[in-house]
């Protein structure tokens, strides 16, 4: 920096200038002594700065006015941000560190290699884990800055000297992308509260990050879920794999077992795992009983239990169930007694429910209990032991506290025989005796029980009344004890009401009894019903509706009671309660439903001849029907008659409607309504016509016609008549025109044609034709002219007979699609020409029926045959020295169609190694092993045959198959001994060699 000074002689100073703070030092010169440290750069905005010293306040002796001018090498003007190859900063990777360079340029982009100052480095955007550094240049560079950014966005890197002006750059925006998965995060936590077996209402989402927290969107990573505190089941699926972003969410976790507080661990291989927050599992729906108080181990038999028991509900996993409101049933799970006190309890909000005076009574012995409420488990309590008293009984003994005299009564209803069962705790004698006078023992029987209990029974059935007995009991010592038994026999039995005309049914619900009787019209006595005993007879009202008024009761001098009409019934529905009681008061009733029928409905067809003809009514559907056929034009279809009161209508039946085409006529007479359709509804009186006709409303033409005649009397009953009107046109010509159809080669399919006809009304319809197939064949292609019937509706008629023409196209049939062949290797054999190598097969969808046959006599077809779709070799030549051949196969279908494939056959054949070569044979003329030979080599090419004697003369030599050594040598016979044999294969360069011993007897 240069410094022109004031009204003192100019001075040069020499100092370092950062962005804003200059340094002085010029140690040679005093005249800047005052000025000491470090100065301030003021810039007043006209090109002067005043420099000032830091020391001391200012003072203008302190201060020196100066114009300074500043070296493009010292000051830059911008900083350039760039990668450390000078380039645009390319995407990063969080955590990875990567270097740039910066760079101090002048006003036009050119380097200020003077600058050695500082800069701050900061960055835009998300900040965490940005970069903030401050370093110092070295001509005019700041290079190889190594920085790292743990967070992931849009980054863009500033630069500044950090100056009242500042000098600034900006660097390219660039994006940090999250580098590779290392842990799990719970981005949605399981619900904080979920019941024991139930599906978490808030399942959760799991994320992958990186070591500092990104999210990284990975798709395709599985994370597995476990229980990671408590031992209990998670169910669900506790798989799930990550979507594009990374993120993987449950569907159906669920924690079944004990309730608690428990976490989940969220896990994948090379990841660090997550756990989840808290989960209070709580209990699920009421599924079972616990006792969780037993009752007394051990009682006396009639004495209320010291300890009563508590019951619990739970869930099927044991968790205790707070739910008020519940009942609970108890009584004896084992045990023939009787079980006292308050058999119900009902649970409170803690869901426990506490017995307080339950007691057994009855024989002594091992006992439990049987704890129940409708849809839960029930529960069994411990064994209760029962101390038994002297004498027991299931429904308790009393004991008069004055005068000890024990005592029971028990009322029983009639025809019961069973009395009671009694019990002692040590071995009697069990006795009946009379109750004062009267007595009554003659009427009961004891029955001694195979544990020493006794039955006190009737010897019959028993009939109303009080009886008394003493039941004793005597031991071995003669002590007697007795109870007075009371037993009142009590009527209650109901009346039974029964009629001999119509049964009376007894609803198995609600246990009441009914029947119902149907009456004509006119008719008054309506059933007569009887009594098992002697009963009081009744009418009573059903409900709001009381018929009672109409009716009275006859009795009659047998004891029956008969139901009659006071004066002539009239149609309708009625209903009373007829009821019968007994001296006892027992009261049954009967619901009697009567229904009175109107006088039936009859129709009468008018015939032709004007008879009339009754039609018969289908007695479930109520229906008449009556079918006519009238020829084209005619208007009347069919006239009726009838002598009741009826309103008409006609309508459709069924899903079709031709009833617009129609009207009723009554004596001329035609009614309609305002939409056109003829409803005719004409109600008849006193001297109501007896004659309805339907008829078309205009000219009929040829076709078939469905209408329904109703008629109902004033009473709801109804009648219906279904007329089927057939209008009859005949046939003129057959139209041939566009008559064509085709069907596939070899289709079994029914050809169905129409043709197109014309009929005497002017129609022209396509009927359905039956045709003559006798010059078709399915299995030739081609044009084909048949003739066939015409299947024509009940309307028409074909009095010329005429026939229908078609012409039937065959189509081409699709070439077979494919040969194949079962097995394409075979083995050589030694003696056989003709071998099996494999079945052919057709693909062919269309047709089963081929030629399979070798085409041409080209490549190696030669050496085989094709019979009935079967390959062989069949060649007296061996083909020496092949192993692989190729043959072309043509199938040829019924159509004519060809497919020509090739087949790579594979003959194996036995090494020269493994042939079997006899070492012996008797050359004598016998017939048997006269010569010797080596077959085998037939299939080899350049294979010969060699015999050499002892001192190594060739004694035979062949390269032919079927030539063989018959043991002589140039004619003479060779004497016994062992000769020496070579085979050599030009064709593998195999040898082998051996001996042959020639023997003669």
């Amino acid at each position: 920096m240069g410094v022109t000074g004031n009204s003192e002689s100019p001075r040069l100073f020499s100092m370092s200038l950062g962005s804003t703070i200059g340094t002085f030092a010029n140690p040679s010169n005093t005249e800047l002594a005052p000025i000491l440290g470090t100065a301030t750069i003021l810039d007043d905005g006209t090109g002067n700065f005043w420099i000032g010293d830091n020391k001391s306040p200012a003072s203008s002796a302190e201060l020196i006015s100066a114009n300074l001018f500043l070296d493009n090498d010292q000051l830059p003007s911008s900083f350039e941000i760039k990668d450390i190859n000078g380039n645009l900063i390319g995407d990063q990777t969080a955590g990875i560190p990567f270097d740039i360079r910066i760079r101090a340029l002048d006003a036009n982009g050119a380097l200020v290699t003077g600058f050695t100052g500082t800069v701050s480095l900061t960055s835009s955007g998300v900040l965490s884990g940005a970069p903030v550094i401050t370093s110092t240049f070295a001509n005019g560079v700041l290079a190889s800055q190594n920085l790292t950014i743990t967070n992931t966005g849009n980054f863009v890197l500033n630069a500044s000297d950090g100056g009242s002006t500042p000098v600034t750059g900006t660097s390219n925006s660039f994006m940090v992308n999250a580098g590779i998965a290392s842990k799990l995060s719970i981005t949605t936590q399981p619900s904080a509260n979920a019941a024991s077996g139930e599906v978490f209402a808030q399942q959760p989402s799991v994320q992958l990050q990186d070591q500092f927290g990104n999210l990284v969107a990975q798709s395709g990573v599985l994370i597995s879920v476990e229980i990671a505190s408590g031992n209990i089941t998670l169910g669900g699926t506790l798989t799930a794999t990550t979507d594009a972003n990374g993120l993987a969410t449950f569907t159906d976790l669920m924690i079944t077992g004990l309730g608690g507080s428990r976490t989940l661990s969220f896990t994948s291989p090379g990841l660090t795992a997550a756990v989840s927050n808290a989960i209070n599992i709580t209990a699920g729906t009421a599924s079972k009983l616990s006792i969780t108080t037993q009752p007394s181990a051990n009682a006396a038999s009639g004495e209320v239990f010291a300890q009563q028991p508590s019951i619990q509900l739970q869930d099927q996993f044991g968790n205790l169930v707070a739910q008020s409101g519940v009942l609970i049933s108890v009584e004896i799970a084992s045990g023939n007694i009787t079980l006292g006190g308050t058999l119900t309890a009902t649970t409170d909000a803690n869901g426990l429910a506490t017995f307080t005076d339950l007691m057994i009574t009855g024989l002594g012995g091992s006992r439990t209990l049987s704890f129940t409420s409708p849809g839960l488990t029930a529960a069994i309590s411990n064994a209760i032991n029962i101390k038994a008293t002297v004498l027991n009984s299931i429904l308790g003994i009393k004991k008069d506290p004055n005068t000890n005299e024990l005592s029971q009564s028990i009322t029983l209803p009639e025809g019961d025989q069973e009395v009671e069962t009694f019990s002692s705790d040590e071995s009697i004698v069990w006795s009946l005796e009379e109750v004062g006078a009267n007595d009554d023992t003659n009427l009961f029987e004891l029955i001694l029980n195979a544990d020493g209990s006794v039955t006190v029974k009737f010897k019959s059935p028993a009939i109303p009344g009080t009886y008394q007995v003493n039941l004793c009991a005597t031991d071995a010592s003669g002590n007697k004890t007795c109870i007075k038994i009371t037993i009142i026999i009590k009527d209650g039995t109901a009346p039974k009401i029964d009629s001999d005309e119509n049964t009376i049914v007894k609803d198995q619900i609600t246990g009441e009894y009914a029947t119902e009787v149907t009456l004509p019209e006119g008719e008054q006595e309506v059933e007569t019903f009887k009594s098992d005993e002697g009963v009081v007879w009744n009418l009573e009202p059903t409900g709001a509706e009381d018929d009672t008024s109409l009716f009275e009761l006859i009795l009659n001098p047998g004891g029956t009671m008969t139901v009659k009409f006071k004066g002539q019934s009239i149609p309708g529905k009625y209903q009373v309660n007829l009821c019968a009681t007994d001296n006892a008061g027992n009261k049954t009733c009967v619901l009697l439903t009567i229904v009175v029928t109107a006088k039936p409905i009859v129709l009468n067809l008018l015939l032709d001849d004007n008879t009339e003809e009754k039609l018969d009514k289908d007695p479930n559907t109520n229906l008449a029907l009556i079918e006519k056929i009238i020829p084209e034009g005619e208007l009347n279809v069919a006239s009726f008659t009838t002598d009741n009161d009826l309103v008409w209508e006609l309508g459709p039946f069924g899903d079709r409607d031709d009833s617009d085409l129609f009207e009723l006529i009554f004596e001329n007479e035609i009614g309609s309504s305002s939409d056109g359709r003829i409803l005719a509804q004409l109600r008849t009186s006193d001297s109501f016509v007896k004659r309805v006709s339907v008829v078309f409303k205009d000219k009929s033409i040829a076709g078939f016609y469905q209408v329904q005649l109703s008629a109902k009397d004033q009473f709801g009953n109804s009648s219906f008549v279904v007329i089927n009107v057939t209008v009859l046109a005949d046939v003129l010509a057959v139209l041939t025109i566009g008559n064509q159809v085709e069907i596939p080669w070899g289709s079994s399919m029914v050809i169905k044609a129409k043709q197109q006809i014309l009929t005497s009304d002017g129609e022209s319809p396509f009927v359905d034709v039956q045709l003559n197939e006798t010059p078709l064949n399915r299995f030739a292609r081609g044009d084909y002219r048949l003739t066939g019937e015409l299947l024509l509706p009940d309307y028409l008629r074909n009095p010329s007979n005429l026939k229908a023409d078609i012409l039937v196209r065959v189509l081409p049939k699709p070439a077979p699609i494919d040969l194949t062949l079962s097995q394409n290797v075979f083995a050589a054999d030694l003696v056989k020409e003709f071998l099996f190598v494999g079945d052919f097969a057709v693909v062919d969808p269309v047709d089963n029926i081929h030629e399979v046959e070798l085409y041409n006599d080209g490549y190696d077809n030669k050496y085989f045959e094709i019979k009935d779709k079967v390959l062989f070799w069949s060649s007296a030549d061996p083909g020496a020295g092949k192993i692989k051949f190729t043959i072309l196969v043509r199938v040829t279908d019924r159509d004519g169609n060809t497919l020509d494939k090739f087949f790579e056959i594979t003959r194996t054949r036995p090494s020269i190694s493994e042939l079997e070569i006899y070492n012996t044979f008797t050359p004598n003329a016998d017939g048997i092993n006269d010569d010797w030979g080596v077959p085998g080599i037939r299939f080899y090419r350049g294979a010969r045959v060699e015999v050499f004697d002892g001192g190594g003369i060739r004694m035979f030599y062949t390269e032919d198959s079927k030539i063989r050594w018959d043991g002589t040598h140039k004619g003479k016979a060779m004497p016994v001994g062992s000769y020496y044999w070579i085979i050599e294969v030009d064709e593998t360069g195999e040898i082998r060699k051996g001996i042959v011993n020639l023997l003669r007897k």
